[in-house]
């Protein structure tokens, strides 16, 4: 891509803006059509001349001009986000773009549709189940076994799906050493009530009481301070026991963080506890 990059849009705000920014496109619906030709051609023209080789897209849109779009595919692209408020514009991209994904955000673009849920069916997209980061900020049906098969370091959603078991089963993965690799965080919404006696099930844990807060030298009141405390349970790797997970349970969602790391020192392992960088936070 050339280093020269596009003057800064000056003009009124057309409903249809690109701006371009070395390898970072931003798709935004302004509301004006009066110069939305213009914009048109300004964007057709740095797009062919980046030859489509964008790695990062965020595309705002109430509904996406489909018929005048002229991009083919993204071969580069592996960050996107997309709000929107129906199925058909991620679909459209979904085609656009590779199937892995560094990075998928969805959201609603309006507020009145908040109910909106993604069904089941449209999660099984690759670019979501392989995705290695992902974020929906909004409802979305993924099923206990989607779930599972998540291949995410970092995840967040708002659940209407998944069940305590269903998580339960997500954290043995982990625990078994099965889990994604370098995993890093879950992030799961739910206005239900979780039965911690349920998420904790046939897991060796930890709660967090005085004697692990005093054991990991003020991790506890770090976490606490950045993530918020909830009810927490330390849960150890059957193939680590250095290793371990942090759930925080909450009244409106249930967290699972990578907290505990192998570490050694002058030969001697220990465990040192740690809040993930976090994507969302």
């Amino acid at each position: 891509m050339s280093d020269t990059l596009p003057e800064p849009v000056e003009e009124e705000s057309s409903f249809l803006e690109f701006n371009l920014f070395g390898d970072l496109l931003d798709e935004i619906d302004t509301g004006n059509s009066i110069i939305q030709k213009k914009k048109q051609e300004k964007r057709k023209k740095w797009m062919k001349k980046g030859n489509f080789e964008l790695n990062e897209i965020k595309i705002e849109m109430a509904k996406y001009p489909f018929a005048t779009s002229q991009i083919k595919y993204l071969p580069r692209c592996n960050k996107i986000r997309i709000g929107a408020d129906d199925l058909d514009t991620s679909n459209w991209w979904f085609q656009k773009i590779p199937e892995q994904l560094v990075d998928l955000q969805f959201m609603l673009y309006s507020e009145e549709e908040e109910d909106f849920t993604p069904p089941s069916d449209f999660l099984n997209a690759p670019q979501i189940m392989q995705a290695s980061n992902f974020s929906f900020w909004s409802r979305a049906a993924f099923t206990d076994e989607q779930f599972l098969k998540l291949k995410a370091k970092s995840i967040r959603f708002c659940s209407v799906d998944v069940s305590d078991n269903g998580i339960n089963q997500f954290i043995k993965k982990w625990v078994n050493g099965k889990g994604t690799d370098d995993f890093k965080e879950a992030h799961l919404w739910s206005p239900r009530n979780r039965n911690p006696v349920e998420l904790i099930r046939g897991l060796e844990v930890q709660q967090w009481d005085n004697s692990f807060e005093e054991e990991t030298c003020g991790f506890v009141e770090d976490f606490s301070r950045c993530r918020g405390r909830g009810q927490c349970f330390q849960i150890k790797s059957r193939i680590d026991p250095f290793e371990s997970l942090t759930l925080s349970i909450h009244s409106d969602r249930v967290s699972i963080y990578a907290t505990g790391k192998r570490m050694e020192y002058r030969g001697a392992a220990y465990t040192y506890y740690s809040i993930p960088y976090s994507v969302f936070f």
